[in-house]
């Protein structure tokens, strides 16, 4: 059994020395290993410098390449510029001396000029008179042309007009009716542009157009950011009698448009606004070179018609100028209620001073006045002028209070 003992223990010796080999072993064979992958990695970093450096080499190799290219494009052209600027310079010497020979013809010329002034100097002083009667004969020609014209049966043309009117559905018997005609025919022969919506505006424009002019068809010219002055006055100076310049009253530099329509005022211009309240933010005193007119209260104007009425062709006649004599009383009961509504001094005093008689006063108040404080200052005038109250109030005078306080006094 000792011997066994002892043989075992020299067994587990040398197994136990085995065992200790072997953890040497595999300690200096993980340390070789990771030797080998530190000097993997070291490669790998130095190996990826190398990319490095040859795509860096290669950009600048491309770089060059590129520089070496437009370096060559660039004497190339420097080779045309010279071949250019060498034909240049010859094509500059013949000029100089095609010159040279034009300065001495013209030399020459003037010499002759001056002895043939000097021959036909009676000639052309004639001419030069005959050209200017001429040319003022024609701007002569061109103002008479540009004067306002009327019909020259006015009571004929109000008759045919209410036809067309009540062709539309316009109520002849209203109370605005008769006033409406009257007013229409004041206002459109003065040669003066009329300030009107488009929703009832156009549909005024039809009837004017059949009763004066035959047709009911009339242009437009429609407000655009380009449009030029020249484009305008090309179509102001159509053959048309009736035209319409649609949504250039907020848009269009005022002053100008009044300034081309001025010289046209053989035309009856309406300026047709999409909606009343845009002359807010216009001034109160182009209404004194225009003609306001508001028919919105009456639906008739309103939508799409059918207008069936057979047309007329009016003959006219140049405006005779007259002089307005204002009626005292009436200018003065209109200038109190223009004052009260706010209207500036300067339009209170012009609109005043056109009222002939009271129911030329009526019609200002009906189609002006009135519908311009409500739809355009949003104004309640029954509300705002005691001397409107006093003159067509329940208690008034007016003859078309009824119609007035109907229509402005909600």
């Amino acid at each position: 059994m000792k011997v066994i003992h002892l043989l075992t223990l020299a067994i587990l010796g040398i197994c136990i020395g085995i065992v200790i080999d072997s953890e040497l072993e595999k300690k200096r064979i993980k340390a070789l290993l990771d030797a080998k992958l530190l000097e993997g990695l070291n490669m790998e970093a130095e190996l990826e410098q190398a990319r490095f450096a040859l795509s860096r080499s290669k950009k600048k190799q491309t770089d060059h390449l590129e520089e070496i290219r437009m370096l060559k494009h660039t004497v190339a052209d420097l080779e045309k510029m010279k071949t250019v600027a060498k034909t240049h310079e010859q094509a500059t010497m013949q000029l100089e001396a095609r010159a040279q020979k034009s300065d001495d013809h013209l030399q020459d010329f003037r010499i002759e000029l001056s002895g043939a002034k000097a021959e036909h100097q009676p000639l052309v002083a004639i001419t030069s008179g005959e050209f200017r009667n001429q040319q003022n004969q024609k701007i002569t020609e061109r103002n008479e042309a540009r004067k306002p014209k009327c019909p020259n049966d006015i009571d004929e043309f109000k008759d045919y007009l209410g036809y067309n009117l009540a062709n539309i559905g316009v109520p002849t018997n209203e109370d605005y009716y008769v006033l409406l005609k009257d007013y229409l025919s004041c206002i459109l022969f003065q040669g003066r542009p009329v300030i009107i919506s488009r929703g009832v505006g156009f549909n005024l424009i039809k009837c004017v157009s059949n009763t004066l002019i035959k047709t009911p068809v009339f242009p437009v010219l429609e407000f655009a950011p380009d449009i030029t002055e020249h484009e305008i006055t090309d179509f102001l100076s159509q053959e048309r009698r009736i035209v319409c310049l649609d949504n250039f009253i907020g848009n269009y530099n005022e002053t100008k448009l009044l300034t081309i329509c001025d010289k046209h005022r053989d035309k009856i211009i309406f300026l047709t606004v999409t909606y009343d309240r845009t002359l807010t933010y216009v001034p109160q005193e182009l209404l004194k070179y225009c003609n306001y007119l508001n028919l919105d209260r009456i639906v008739a104007f309103s939508g799409d018609i059918n207008l069936t009425e057979a047309p007329t062709a009016i003959e006219e006649g140049d405006v005779l100028h007259t002089t307005i004599t204002s009626d005292a009383r009436w200018s003065t009961v209109l200038k109190e209620i223009l004052g009260e509504l706010g209207i500036s001094d300067t339009l209170s005093m012009y609109k005043s001073s056109t009222v002939t008689d009271e129911m030329h006063m009526c019609k200002l108040l009906a189609f002006d006045v009135l519908p311009y404080c409500v739809d355009v200052l949003k104004i309640s005038p029954f509300h705002t002028s005691q001397r409107l109250v006093k003159y067509a109030g329940e208690s008034g005078r007016c003859m078309y209070k009824d119609l007035f306080r109907r229509w402005f006094a909600k």
